[in-house]
């Protein structure tokens, strides 16, 4: 790989890690609760993983994939600040991939 590309996933994991300090948007609309988008994307995934050992058709890693870039994607877009619009452009790209080469 490129070192662009290289250098592209690190920043991609840092910011990934950062995720554990960002609150989900979502509660300061409600006016209650504190959760942050890592511990929401932690829940869904983990249901995503049991969804999927109770349903034997369900494509596990399909569905955990699903639950670990939903939310990625979402605060992308609407929590999280401008810095972070830059990935999505190569999340997005790259998913397209792997979703078409399935």
């Amino acid at each position: 790989m490129s070192d662009n590309i290289n250098n592209n996933i690190a920043d991609l994991l840092f910011e990934a890690n950062i995720l554990k300090k960002i609150p989900r948007s979502g509660f300061h609309f409600l006016g209650a609760g504190k959760e942050s988008v890592a511990e929401h994307v932690f829940s869904t995934t983990f249901i995503a993983y049991i969804i999927s050992k109770i349903m034997p058709d369900a494509d596990a890693l399909r569905l955990i994939t699903m639950c670990l870039v939903h939310a990625f994607l979402a605060e992308l877009v609407s929590s999280i600040c401008f810095m972070y619009r830059s990935y999505i452009f190569f999340m997005i790209k790259s998913l397209q991939y792997d979703f078409a080469h399935e």
